[in-house]
């Protein structure tokens, strides 16, 4: 990890979204919710390209399919051009939200639920640009302060928890699990026992915790299981399970 100062204080980016676009409701400046919405991405978005605000996530990629006919050995590779990191915290360089940016709202994608950014566009004549990012959380120090969630504190470490199944698997590495973690885990275990696959992730989250609440055991929030719930119905679809 490159930072734990910066990794104890990040806050999911759906949750900061939801928070800046209650806000912008409330003044009734703009015509409608949906307006009040894409009012919100902007701004972050302009905080993101500027490098005033930024994003980590555990799984990123920028890539380039470049097609320049004869004069293509001149063309100059940078870092526009590909990224990849996955598995373990990084910060999301800001060429990827440059591409964001002029991919325009019809070839870009934001799920507050997932906190993830794609984007596919065409780049002049030439190159198509495509990129993603999962589970986005932001450093709360450029933010707008209405957009900074309350709990907001090293107490809920959110980033972390998410990926403290990979911390913990390395003998004498790391914080011992979230809580939450074992009674989630053996929940999520025996749903898919029962049940098998479930058709979305949101069917599955949603039943886990019926399970954990009927039974008075802790909940973790969506955004910290939504990476593992992912991960496993896409391992599970591979297997045709």
């Amino acid at each position: 990890m490159d930072d734990i100062a910066v990794l104890e204080r990040l806050v999911p980016a759906g949750d900061v979204f939801e928070l800046l676009v209650r806000h912008y409701d409330r003044r009734n400046d703009y015509a409608n919710f949906e307006v009040c919405r894409q009012v919100a991405l902007e701004t972050l978005l302009a905080r993101l390209r500027d490098g005033h605000l930024s994003a980590w996530s555990t799984t990123s990629s920028i890539d380039s399919t470049l097609d320049t006919g004869p004069t293509s050995l001149d063309q100059i590779i940078s870092t526009w051009d590909f990224h990849w990191h996955s598995g373990i915290p990084a910060e999301i360089p800001r060429e990827f939200w440059a591409h964001f940016h002029y991919a325009g709202a019809d070839n870009r994608t934001f799920d507050p639920v997932g906190g993830d950014f794609r984007f596919s566009y065409v780049d002049g004549e030439y190159s198509r640009r495509e990129g993603s990012a999962y589970g986005v959380f932001f450093d709360p120090r450029g933010l707008p302060a209405v957009a900074v969630p309350s709990w907001h504190g090293p107490v809920e470490n959110t980033f972390q928890r998410q990926v403290a199944v990979t911390i913990t698997s390395q003998p004498g590495k790391g914080r011992p699990p979230a809580s939450w973690w074992p009674a989630f885990a053996e929940e999520l275990a025996f749903y898919i026992h029962e049940n098998g696959r479930p058709e979305t992730q949101e069917a599955l989250i949603s039943a886990v915790f019926d399970a954990l609440a009927r039974q008075g055991k802790p909940e973790p929030s969506r955004t910290q299981v939504q990476p593992v719930v992912r991960q496993l119905l896409d391992r599970l679809g591979k297997a045709g399970k």
